[in-house]
């Protein structure tokens, strides 16, 4: 019974690389802008509540991000959605982390840990709800058909 199963697992679709990539990357690169953008329009240290102002935005423009690429994502990909979706996600936060360590060497910057953490948890958020609204969007297209 059980070989019987395994031609049916190994006939499945691979995993769409270019695809996967391309996300990354551009994943990457729009958070990267909104980053470039958030420190270029950054108002003055003495002025805490424009930068709490600032850092929500920011937050709230990297959670629509976000949240319309993993939902383009998950509605064009046909099968193994989820696993796109996970490896978008870890390709995109390597990438990040890739590039802060190098930028890390140039710069002394050092970012709170709050923030970051806070950073991520909306990343994260954006990926589910991505993911669902993509889900969804695929059954409604499905019914239409």
């Amino acid at each position: 019974m059980q070989d019987e199963d395994i031609p049916r697992m190994q006939a499945r679709e691979p995993l769409n690389w270019a695809r996967i990539t391309r996300y990354a990357v551009l994943m990457f690169l729009l958070h990267f802008s909104i980053g470039v953008l958030e420190g270029a329009l950054a108002p003055s240290a003495s002025d805490t509540e424009a930068g709490r102002r600032q850092m929500v935005t920011g937050l709230a423009v990297a959670l629509l991000v976000n949240v319309l690429m993993f939902a383009r994502l998950v509605y064009r990909q046909r099968e193994r959605r989820l696993q796109h979706v996970a490896l978008v996600f870890l390709l995109m936060l390597g990438i990040a982390q890739t590039f802060n360590a190098v930028i890390g060497l140039w710069l002394s910057l050092e970012q709170p840990m709050a923030l970051t953490v806070l950073e991520w948890s909306v990343s994260v958020l954006g990926v589910l709800l991505g993911t669902l609204a993509g889900y969804a969007a695929s059954i409604r297209r499905g019914m239409e058909r």
